[in-house]
């Protein structure tokens, strides 16, 4: 019989880091596995960093759907494991400690994933009461995935070395390229530096900066294209939109890339930035 894992967090739409990854984790695992999902996210758009983990009413109340469900499968499926990718706010992670403690009640294996290193920030903005209650919650799991070696740190102070897991991000295998065809890349020489980022427009992703050195590149009479893919995040829509207006020919936005569409842009770019600002 096929082990059961339920993965408990966001899903797209809309397209993050966060929900495509548990989607590509999703279409593995279905393959080997018995494995339910529970979609956290029910606001399905984009929200700023800013509005991250503040109370808001109409979320609250939204948000008891994914609970109450999670709740229910946890307590009748009898899943062998639970996988967890909680935000990181406290209010946000919050939102999953039922899950954590319903799991170590019923003595399932249950595992956290953090995508991202704002960890530490958080807990570190705590007052005492609340850390212990992060401190507790940690240590009710079987364990915590963080994405890189250089992440272990921010949990020196929550749970022992030994509970803490390292898996580091992936890429969906259809926009892999071949080794030749990297070769041929970067033997190739073009007249314009041909610049990619991919990923949602946010402010805590660095895009503002990286708009401001395009425009000093251009000042400084550079040659280069910067495409741009991703939803643009409402706080900044106006300031980003005005920037790529100022860049004129040497910026192109391709709003959402998805599939051959995507595939596309990455082929013909020489250079993809990742400018994430947020764990500094």
């Amino acid at each position: 019989m096929k082990k059961k894992i339920l993965m408990i967090g966001p899903f797209p739409e809309p397209i993050t880091g966060m929900s495509l990854a548990n989607k590509m984790l999703y279409d593995g695992l279905k393959k080997n596995y018995n494995v339910q999902i529970v979609d956290t996210d029910t606001e399905k758009k984009i929200n700023s960093a800013k509005s991250q983990g503040k109370f808001n009413l109409k979320k609250v109340i939204n948000s008891f759907k994914p609970i109450l469900l999670g709740i229910n499968k946890i307590l009748f499926s009898n899943f062998d494991v639970i996988y967890i990718t909680p935000a990181q706010s406290y209010l946000g992670f919050m939102k999953y400690s039922l899950f954590i403690k319903i799991s170590k009640r019923m003595k399932i294996p249950c595992y956290i994933h953090f995508h991202g290193g704002f960890v530490k920030k958080m807990y570190d903005s705590l007052n005492s009461k609340r850390k212990n209650r992060i401190k507790k919650l940690f240590n009710e799991t079987s364990g915590v995935i963080v994405l890189g070696e250089s992440l272990v740190y921010m949990l020196d102070e929550i749970v022992p070395k030994e509970k803490v897991y390292v898996c580091e991000n992936g890429i969906e295998s259809e926009f892999l390229i071949k080794e030749e065809e990297l070769e041929e890349k970067l033997r190739k020489k073009n007249e314009y530096i041909n610049i990619l980022y991919l990923s949602n427009l946010m402010k805590t992703k660095g895009i503002i900066e990286l708009l401001d050195a395009a425009l000093i590149m251009k000042q400084e009479n550079i040659k280069f294209i910067l495409n741009i893919a991703g939803v643009i995040e409402k706080e900044i829509e106006n300031e980003v939109k005005n920037k790529i207006n100022l860049l004129g020919e040497n910026i192109k936005y391709h709003g959402i890339v998805k599939g051959k569409e995507k595939k596309r842009t990455i082929e013909k770019s020489k250079y993809i930035l990742f400018t994430n600002i947020l764990s500094k």
